[in-house]
């Protein structure tokens, strides 16, 4: 069976226990990390999924739509460029 050991009181808890059984202090020191960060209002900012096109709940009904149409899009230009690039870069090599 696993224990681990408190940061703070130094008594050993089962290993599925997220806090102390003697001081109600966090076992996991990323959690705890994470838990003052919240406190203090310091939280990393988390990576976006879709930096170019990111489509916000509180935006209006007409630029959502024209975004999911913009987003495929420019994928696809991004893509056919990039072909003709490569082979630009592998018929002149």
């Amino acid at each position: 069976m696993i224990k681990k050991k408190c940061s703070s009181c130094g008594t050993w808890n089962d290993g599925s226990s997220s806090t102390c059984s003697a001081c109600d202090e966090l076992l996991d020191l990323r959690k705890k990390e994470y838990e003052r960060l919240k406190k203090l209002g310091k939280l990393p900012i988390e990576a976006k999924e879709h930096i170019l096109f990111e489509i916000k709940p509180e935006y209006p009904v007409w630029r959502k739509t024209v975004l999911y149409i913009i987003r495929p899009v420019y994928w696809l230009f991004v893509i056919v460029s990039g072909f003709f690039l490569w082979l630009a870069a592998w018929v002149s090599a």
